[in-house]
């Protein structure tokens, strides 16, 4: 007995000194294909998955989360493009299951198409609206990675998703999976002044996803003690924090930005469907007749 006590405590403490490999995505805004640049187009979710499996992620201490506009973008859709960006819609949402996501929160844009085609889009998905109302829709995920307890809260700005006050949300939320040498992440489909007020307001938050179409953070920014991450709109990179929870207060973080450029080329099981739906972009379009 006294053997496996011993060996549990190794076993926690080993695990205790690795960091969390914190995989994020915000704003995808649908983007299942390449950017369509001209030079060097990045993103898409073939690239994105060959990546994630090149890198070769533990699963016992990797969380993927995602926040913001994830299905659709801020366009005004012409009648012939919907039939296309549903395809894409649930090309998405498949994708984000195969990366093996932990929680996500939607943004502004994903109901654009009705909340019935986005409750059978995302069905499969763990949504997490910390601020709503709605008792069928997750309030908090609590996972264990790296040996440390993790709660993902979540919140939103799209109203349809009967969303409450986010910061009295997150105080209510926070108090309730406080945990002792536990970690919260915070997925903020927010703008910035509510971000700050939210980082600023609710404590013992250790990790922020921020949304929207403010600045990259190509360095963490660090506000009271939450440390924020966020990347560009659009689906070109995926983001990696390296998160240690021992060596918060040091505000050394391991933050990488990895663009989803040719590098990540390959054929894997989303090529054909991705081709379908490029095909279909193309022939949808009207043509100007001679």
């Amino acid at each position: 007995m006294i053997l496996v006590i011993l060996f549990s405590l190794i076993l926690n403490f080993a695990f205790a000194q690795n960091p969390i490999n914190i995989i994020y995505t915000n704003d995808l805004e649908g983007s299942v294909a390449t950017c369509g640049c001209a030079t060097d187009p990045g993103g898409g979710v073939v690239r994105a998955m060959n990546w994630y499996k090149k890198s070769a992620f533990s699963p016992s201490d990797t969380i993927y989360i995602n926040s913001g506009s994830t299905l659709f973008s801020g366009s005004a859709y012409a009648s012939y493009e919907v039939k296309t960006i549903k395809l894409g819609a649930v090309i998405m949402a498949d994708f984000l299951s195969a990366m093996n996501l932990d929680a996500y929160t939607p943004g502004e844009n994903d109901s654009k198409l009705g909340l019935d085609f986005f409750t059978a889009t995302t069905k499969k998905l763990p949504i997490l609206i910390t601020n709503s109302s709605d008792k069928k829709i997750l309030k908090e995920i609590n996972i264990k990675r790296a040996g440390y307890d993790i709660t993902i809260l979540g919140v939103s700005s799209n109203k349809k998703f009967s969303v409450s006050d986010p910061v009295k949300a997150l105080k209510d939320a926070v108090k309730k999976n406080k945990k002792k040498g536990g970690v919260m992440i915070l997925l903020a489909d927010v703008d910035e002044k509510t971000l700050n007020t939210i980082a600023k307001q609710v404590s013992d938050i250790d990790v922020i996803l921020s949304s929207g179409i403010q600045e990259q953070l190509t360095e963490p920014l660090a506000i009271k003690d939450s440390v924020v991450v966020r990347l560009l709109e659009g689906g070109d990179s995926v983001g990696l924090l390296k998160y240690h929870p021992e060596k918060k207060k040091e505000e050394k973080f391991d933050n990488q930005i990895i663009y989803l450029g040719s590098a990540y080329d390959k054929e894997n099981a989303f090529s054909a469907r991705v081709k379908k739906y490029e095909e279909l972009q193309k022939t949808a379009a009207p043509r100007l007749k001679n």
